[in-house]
C-alpha cells in the first residue's frame, strides 16, 4: 500500500512537469514576438523550470516568478497576497497586512472582471502596499493588474503594478504565463504538504505503531506488514491462512468483523480481520490487526488472584476499615470494624452515617472533610456515642478514588485502653513537673546570693538552667569588712541527685569556718562532709577565693575547676588563673589542699570572669569551646554595659557554635575599683525578707555621719521600703536571681538614695493617681504616690526601672 503510494507521489510529479513544458510550448509562437527583453525573461524561467528540484521547491519557484515580473521594463513592483477569511497576508512570506484596508480594496476589485486594470491613486489602500517599503519614491501614481487564483479554500490575489500609460501590449502575455507556472506551484506545494500529512500519518501509525498490521490480498497472501508483525513473527509467515481459518476470509468479505484469540507459538494472541477497499470500492484484500496479549493474560491471572488475596487482607485486619462518602455514609467496612462495634453482618452498617456510630456531628464531619482536602490526609480521636460504650478509636483519614468519585477511608483503631493510660500517664507527668518546677525554685533560691555590704566589690550572675535539675553552684559570702569569699562549683551528672549534693553543699558552705587565711581548713571541712553523702561515681569541681578588697589580694584554691579569667581594665590584658590546680572534692576521703592554695595580686580595677564546665560544653564542628576561645568572647564583650556582659557572652558563644550543650550554664561576674570604697552600694536579692534587713543597715549607716530624727527615719523607712518592694515585686517579679541595688550618700545635710532593679521598667505618668475618686478602693498606684509625699524630690530614668529619690535631714 506504502509503495503505491509513492509511485503515485512521483507520477503526479513528473506529470506537473511534463504540463508546464506542454504550457511552455503552447505559449512560444508568442513570444516569439515579444522583444528582447521580454523573450530573455520568459526564457530564463524556461530554464528555471528545466530541473526536476527547483519545481519541487515551491516556495522558491513562486518567488523567483514575482521577482522575474519585477524586471519587464513597465513594472513597478509585484505583490502575491493570500486573502483568506482569517487575516491577509503576503505569501510565500506570511506576513501581514493592514487588514481593514487591504480586505476592504481586494473585496470590492473581486468583484470586476479579472485582468482589469485601475488607476491607483496616493489614497487608494493599494497604494499603502504598494509604497510600503518606501522602495520607488516619488512615483505617486500609476496603474494596478490584479489577477484572482482560488485555491485550497482561499483566494490569492497577484497585484502587478505598472507605471501610468506605460504598458506594453506583451505585459499581459507575459503574466498569463506568470499566473499558470504560480497555480502549477501552488498546487504542487498544496499536494506535497498534504502527502508529507499522509505519509507522517502512515508512517506513525502503520509503520512505526504499536501493534501489529498485516495486509493480504483475497487469497490472504501477505503483501505488506509492519515492523511490529514482523517482530511477532520471526519465522516469517507468508500467508495469514497459516494461523487463521480459510473461512473467516469469506465472512469478512459478507461484512461481518472478525476478531479471535489464538495460540500460536505459546502466545496468546488477538486477532482482529478488516476488509480493504480500492478506489472503486471494491473489496481488494484484507487488513489484520494482532495484538499480544501473553503478559496481559498473565497479568489478568495474577491480578484475580492478587485481588481474592487482597480481598481477604482487607476482610481480616487487624484495625477497623471504612469507606464511606464526603457526606458520611457507609459504604463499605471490614470485619475488625463490625466487631469492635459489636455487629456480625455488613448490612447492619451499610448505608448508615458514622455519625450514628461516634461521637461526631455533621458539622464536625464537614470541617474534616474540607481538612482532608487540604492536607490529603487527617489524623483524630473520636469517642463512640453511650450506646457502644464510649470507647476512644484513632482515626486515619484520607482521599481515595474509586473510578471517578471521591471518597473518604478511615483507618479505625481502638485506643481505649492506650487513652486511659497515656491520661494516667499525662497526670503523673502534670505532677512531676509540678514537683520539678517547685525544685527549681528551692534550686534558684540556694543559687541566691544574699546581700552584700561590702562597697570595693560588685557583681553580676547569670544562671542558664538545663532541662533538668542541675548541679551548679555559686555563691559570695561576705566574711567581714575587708574580706569577701567567692566560690563556684559543679556536681557531676544532672537531675535530683545532683541537685540533692548541690543543696548539701550550700549546707556545708554556711556552716563551714571562713577564717579568711584558712582556705585549706575550709576544703577540708567541705570534702570531709561531701564523702559521706556522695555516690561513689560523683565529685565536685570547686572554686574557692577570698578577695580582700583594700589591698586587692586575691587567695584562692581550684579543685579542678575550669579556670577563672581577668581582665585588666588599665593595660586591657586578660589572664587565666591557671596555677594550683588540685583534685575535685569528693574523689578521696583524706584529701590534703594546704598546698594547693595560691595567692596573687590583683589590679587595682579589673573584672573577675567565673564559670562553669557547661559554658565550655559548646562545640563547633565538634571542638569545644577552648579557653583562648573564650578569652576572645570576654574580650568583645568588655564594651557593652556592665550588667549586660555575661548575657552577651552566652549569646555570643550560642551563636558560634553547632553543637549545643545539655548542661547548665552559670557564670559570675566580680568587679573591683579603687573608687567604690568611698561609694555606699548594697545589693539585695529579689527577696522580702531582705528589704528590712538591708533598710535597718542603711539607717545605721546615716546616723554615724547625721543625727536623724523620727520624722527622717519615718520618711527614709517608708520611702526605701515601697521603692525595694516595688522592685522585688513588680520589677523582678520576685526572681531571686535578679537583684536590687541601693546606692546612697550623703552631702551636708542632704541624703541621695538610688533604687534600681533588673525589670523592663514602666511608664510612670500610666500610673493612676489613688486620690481618683474611680481609683479610691485599687491598690496600683499607691507607693509611687508615697514616695513623691515622703521625699522632697523623686526622679524616674526613662525606662521607669530606676528611682532616685532625696531628702534634706532636718533632724530632731
Amino acid at each position: 500500500m506504502a509503495s503505491h503510494i509513492i509511485v503515485g507521489v512521483i507520477a503526479l510529479f513528473v506529470g506537473a512537469a511534463l504540463s508546464t513544458v506542454i504550457t511552455f510550448l503552447i505559449l512560444r509562437k508568442k513570444l516569439h514576438s515579444v522583444p528582447k527583453d521580454y523573450s530573455n525573461a520568459v526564457t530564463s524561467i524556461s530554464n528555471y523550470y528545466s530541473s526536476l528540484p527547483s519545481m519541487l521547491n515551491t516556495t522558491k519557484t513562486i518567488s523567483f516568478l514575482t521577482d522575474t515580473l519585477r524586471e519587464l521594463p513597465s513594472v513597478v513592483d509585484v505583490k502575491l497576497l493570500r486573502y483568506d477569511s482569517q487575516k491577509v497576508t503576503l505569501y510565500p512570506e506570511n506576513t501581514a497586512v493592514e487588514q481593514n484596508k487591504i480586505r476592504s480594496a481586494i473585496e470590492r476589485f473581486l468583484s470586476y472582471p479579472d485582468d482589469e486594470q485601475f488607476d491607483i491613486e496616493s489614497d487608494n489602500p493599494l497604494f499603502a502596499l504598494y509604497a510600503g517599503d518606501n522602495s520607488h519614491p516619488g512615483e505617486l501614481s500609476g496603474e494596478v493588474h490584479i489577477i484572482s487564483i482560488s485555491l485550497m479554500n482561499s483566494i490569492f490575489c497577484l497585484v502587478v503594478f505598472f507605471r501610468k500609460k506605460n504598458i506594453f501590449p506583451i505585459s499581459s502575455q507575459a503574466i498569463g504565463f506568470v499566473k499558470t507556472q504560480i497555480i502549477v506551484s501552488l498546487y504542487l506545494n498544496y499536494f506535497s504538504m498534504q502527502h508529507k500529512q499522509d505519509y507522517e500519518f502512515l508512517d506513525n501509525v502503520y509503520y512505526k505503531g504499536p501493534v501489529a498490521m498485516g495486509i493480504t490480498d483475497l487469497d490472504g497472501k501477505l503483501i505488506s506488514m509492519n515492523t511490529k508483525f514482523s517482530e511477532l513473527f520471526p519465522d516469517s509467515i507468508n500467508n495469514m491462512k497459516e494461523i487463521i481459518e480459510s473461512d473467516v476470509f469469506q465472512s469478512i468479505l459478507q461484512g461481518n468483523r472478525f476478531e479471535k484469540d489464538i495460540v500460536h507459538n505459546k502466545k496468546n494472541l488477538k486477532i482482529q480481520g478488516f476488509p480493504s477497499f480500492g478506489n472503486e470500492g471494491n473489496v481488494k484484500g484484507f487488513v489484520f490487526t494482532i495484538i499480544d496479549e501473553s503478559i496481559q493474560y498473565l497479568l489478568y491471572k495474577k491480578l484475580e488472584v492478587s485481588e481474592n488475596r487482597y480481598r481477604m487482607l482487607i476482610k481480616k485486619l487487624p484495625v477497623g476499615l471504612v469507606i464511606m462518602n464526603k457526606k458520611g455514609v457507609i459504604y463499605f467496612v471490614n470485619d475488625n470494624f463490625l466487631f469492635s462495634l459489636g455487629y456480625a453482618e455488613f448490612n447492619k452498617v451499610q448505608g448508615r452515617e458514622i455519625d450514628e456510630f461516634f461521637d461526631l456531628s455533621k458539622d464536625d464531619y464537614k470541617k474534616m472533610s474540607l481538612e482532608i482536602e487540604k492536607k490529603e490526609s487527617l489524623y483524630i480521636k473520636i469517642k463512640t456515642i453511650a450506646d457502644y460504650g464510649e470507647r476512644v478509636f484513632s482515626a486515619n483519614l484520607r482521599k481515595i478514588f474509586l473510578g471517578e468519585e471521591e471518597y473518604i477511608e478511615a483507618v479505625f483503631q481502638d485506643v481505649s485502653l492506650e487513652n486511659a493510660l497515656y491520661s494516667q500517664l499525662s497526670e503523673k507527668n502534670k505532677l512531676l513537673e509540678e514537683e520539678l518546677k517547685t525544685a527549681r525554685i528551692v534550686q534558684e533560691h540556694i543559687l541566691a546570693i544574699p546581700t552584700l555590704y561590702t562597697a570595693g566589690v560588685r557583681f553580676h550572675n547569670f544562671y542558664k538552667p538545663s532541662s533538668q535539675l542541675g548541679g551548679d553552684f555559686y555563691d559570695i559570702i561576705p566574711i567581714d569588712e575587708v574580706h569577701v569569699g567567692i566560690i563556684i562549683a559543679d556536681v557531676s551528672g544532672h537531675g535530683v541527685s545532683s541537685s540533692l549534693i548541690t543543696a548539701m553543699l550550700k549546707i556545708l558552705v554556711e556552716f563551714a569556718p571562713k577564717d579568711p587565711h584558712k582556705i585549706h581548713e575550709m576544703m577540708h571541712y567541705l570534702n570531709t562532709g561531701l564523702v559521706k553523702v556522695m555516690p561513689e561515681d560523683h565529685f565536685i569541681t570547686l572554686f574557692y577565693g577570698i578577695i580582700d578588697t583594700h589591698s586587692h589580694k586575691l587567695e584562692y584554691i581550684n579543685c579542678g575547676h575550669p579556670f577563672p579569667l581577668i581582665y585588666d581594665d588599665v593595660s586591657k590584658e586578660i589572664t587565666a588563673l591557671s596555677q594550683g590546680v588540685s583534685y575535685p572534692l569528693g574523689s578521696f576521703k583524706n584529701l590534703s589542699l594546704e598546698d594547693a592554695v595560691q595567692r596573687i595580686d590583683l589590679p587595682t580595677n579589673c573584672k573577675m570572669l567565673f564559670y562553669t564546665d557547661g559554658l565550655l560544653n559548646f562545640k563547633r564542628e565538634r571542638i569545644s569551646l577552648s579557653i583562648e576561645h573564650l578569652k576572645g568572647i570576654f574580650n568583645d564583650s568588655i564594651g557593652v554595659q556592665t550588667r549586660e556582659i555575661l548575657p552577651h557572652i552566652y549569646l555570643n558563644v550560642v551563636k558560634n557554635s553547632t553543637q549545643f550543650t545539655d548542661d547548665d550554664v552559670s557564670m559570675l561576674l566580680i568587679l573591683l575599683n579603687k573608687e567604690w570604697q568611698y561609694k555606699k552600694l548594697l545589693s539585695i536579692p529579689s527577696n522580702v525578707m531582705e528589704i528590712d534587713i538591708a533598710i535597718v543597715r542603711v539607717m545605721f549607716e546615716i546616723e554615724r555621719h547625721l543625727r536623724l530624727g523620727d520624722d527622717d527615719k519615718w520618711k527614709i523607712y517608708t520611702a526605701l521600703y515601697e521603692a525595694m518592694i516595688n522592685a522585688v515585686e513588680h520589677g523582678n517579679t520576685y526572681n531571686v536571681q535578679k537583684r536590687v541595688t541601693l546606692l546612697y550618700r550623703l552631702v551636708n545635710n542632704l541624703a541621695v538614695f538610688k533604687v534600681r532593679d533588673e525589670g523592663l521598667g514602666f511608664v510612670v505618668k500610666d500610673v493612676p493617681n489613688p486620690l481618683a475618686k474611680e481609683n479610691m478602693l485599687k491598690p496600683s498606684g499607691r507607693g509611687v504616690f508615697m514616695i513623691r509625699k515622703m521625699m522632697d524630690k523623686v526622679k524616674y530614668n526613662k525606662t521607669g526601672n530606676e528611682l532616685t529619690m532625696f531628702i534634706r535631714i532636718r533632724g530632731e
